[in-house]
């Protein structure tokens, strides 16, 4: 396999590339031959993570082409710090947009009851800026850095099962794969969590669904009413009794992407074609909102409706055997409220990286592994946890709770100084949680502690051997 270029300096600064946060790629003391399922988000930054670091990295992706569905997706400063160490600054700024504000509007009249303040802040505070970004474009940035370090992309690739144990996989065309380590992110409806968890893992549906939609912003701004209530460089979110409303710019401020969600309580095989994409329903649920949602709402063309849901918490993200292992949506599904999905799974990319670096023999794989699971269960479960009770902050009927919650908000829009806050994206704790996140720093720090454990249990155990030793004598 060919090593992995390493521009010089002098090199990078003629083309004008290098962000000020790059990490130029290193080699890692073993390189290991990584099968990755899965060409999402999740699947190809845990590629780019670890061909950074020269392990040979095939990702196999079950659909013939590479096409992320979705609309826009949000980018905060944890994951997008990892993605300007891997080198990615300029491409994602070049297809994304830099919001000013988060803007939390009232049902009924759009009066402003919550603001994060997300420019200049952000970038002052956690080192760079919080960003949205059409899918698509953000899953092309990655899938264009993958292929340049030299990751193997192989598309039409079913998985039919998995040995979890030797590691190796078949895939329905017959082929056969034996990597050092198997790591599966094929996402929500994961066929390899089972495999890891030893039973099958019910998707939770928490009673919502979300129409996906995007507007031109030119044809916003020809509606009087909009333009003026609008501030087309923030994120503005609609809350009422058990639906909201998250919009923002995408692809450069051309268009406006819509997730709306809405109270549901059938399975998804339920739904009929018409009412995934029935537009008079998804409008229905606004009826006496806020006069300028439901003008934009009637710009909609077309939508299509998504389940909401996520899984429990699982207690392993590894196979005993430690040489295959699940991340991303495969591993801690979430819900969309916290807006960190995505960025979980880079984390986890990242995390992995790092662990595999830290080893200097493939007898000590299952050592890292043991490791980088360590520290990611904790993180990912809390997050699941906290965009669940975001989604119920979100969605507080009209009553004293909603009154108690708008009046703990008011700090912010006043621009007062706050030490809490509901709106999760504002609170101050939970910005540093969220967004100060280091996940390789955290796994060199287990892997430490793991060390100077054993160093601690070898010391004992001599003691015990020399005492037991002398007693004799």
């Amino acid at each position: 396999m060919p090593r992995i270029p390493c521009p010089s300096t002098a090199e990078e600064a003629a083309r004008n590339e290098r962000p000020s946060d790059y990490k130029p790629p290193s080699e890692a003391p073993i390189r290991l031959k990584v099968a990755v399922v899965g060409a999402g988000v999740g699947g190809l930054a845990t590629a780019v993570a670890l061909r950074r670091d020269g392990h040979e990295v095939h990702v196999s992706e079950d659909a013939p082409a590479l096409n992320e569905l979705g609309a826009g997706i949000q980018v905060p400063p944890n994951s997008l710090t990892i993605m300007h160490k891997w080198g990615m600054e300029e491409a994602i700024k070049a297809k994304s947009v830099e919001p000013k504000h988060l803007w939390w509007k009232r049902w009924q009249d759009g009066k402003i009851i919550a603001n994060t303040r997300y420019k200049p802040e952000f970038e002052e505070n956690f080192g760079v800026p919080y960003r949205v970004i059409h899918r698509s474009h953000l899953h092309e940035a990655l899938h264009d850095k993958a292929v340049e370090l030299g990751v193997k992309i192989h598309l039409g690739h079913t998985v039919a099962s998995y040995d979890p144990e030797r590691p190796s996989m078949r895939f329905t065309n017959g082929r056969e794969v034996f990597p050092d380590l198997l790591v599966a992110a094929d996402g929500l409806k994961s066929t390899a969590r089972q495999v890891i968890t030893g039973e099958r893992i019910s998707l939770r549906n928490h009673g919502f669904a979300a129409y996906r939609a995007c507007v031109p912003v030119v044809e916003m701004k020809k509606n009087p009413l909009i333009a003026k209530s609008m501030d087309f460089e923030s994120l503005c979110l609609w809350v009422g009794d058990q639906t909201h409303v998250m919009s923002y710019p995408i692809k450069n401020g051309e268009d406006w992407n819509l997730v709306i969600t809405v109270p549901e309580q059938r399975e998804p095989c339920q739904w009929s074609d018409h009412s995934k994409q029935s537009l008079s329903i998804m409008r229905s649920f606004y009826e006496g909102w806020d006069p300028t949602l439901i003008d934009i709402l009637k710009l909609v063309k077309t939508t299509f409706k998504w389940p909401v849901q996520d899984i429990a918490p699982l207690p392993t993200y590894t196979a005993p055997s430690k040489r295959m292992l699940i991340l991303g949506d495969a591993a801690h599904a979430m819900l969309p409220s916290m807006a960190a999905g995505a960025s979980i799974a880079i984390e986890d990319a990242q995390a992995l990286a790092q662990a595999l670096h830290l080893i200097h023999s493939r007898r000590q794989l299952p050592e890292a592994i043991t490791t980088w699971e360590s520290v990611r269960i904790p993180r990912a479960t809390a997050m699941q946890e906290a965009s669940y009770r975001h989604m119920y902050t979100l969605h507080l009927p009209d009553g004293p709770q909603k009154r108690t919650r708008d009046r703990l908000m008011e700090k912010e829009v006043n621009d007062e100084h706050f030490i809490a806050s509901p709106n999760q994206w504002s609170d101050p704790t939970t910005q540093r949680w969220a967004y100060l996140c280091d996940p390789a720093a955290e796994v060199r720090d287990a892997w430490e502690k793991r060390e100077a454990g054993r160093d601690e249990y070898v010391v004992a155990k001599g003691e015990e051997i020399y005492s037991m030793i002398s007693a004799r004598l």
